[in-house]
């Protein structure tokens, strides 16, 4: 499920909604903890992800500290927010 345009041409930009289903029963089950699909997002891939992670919880000026080995654009990414 590619998410080009809007809901009702089929993207849905915080994953599609059976699969989010099926993630939060999995969770749920796996952890045995309630587990929500409205509190839940799928990312294409881990660009994606630690791009907006980095856009909503860091400022200009943030220290960030990574694990080595990373993944090689996590300094790229970190830097340019």
């Amino acid at each position: 499920y590619l998410n080009y345009g809007d809901k009702d041409n089929g993207a849905y930009m915080l994953g599609h909604p059976d699969f989010r289903k099926a993630l939060a029963s999995f969770l749920q089950r796996q952890y045995n903890l309630p587990v929500e699909a409205k509190n839940l997002m799928s990312t294409v891939g881990a660009s994606m992800g630690i791009d907006m992670a980095c856009r909503v919880h860091g400022k200009p000026g943030d220290i960030a500290i990574v694990e080595e080995p990373t993944y090689y654009l996590s300094f790229t990414m970190i830097k340019d927010r």
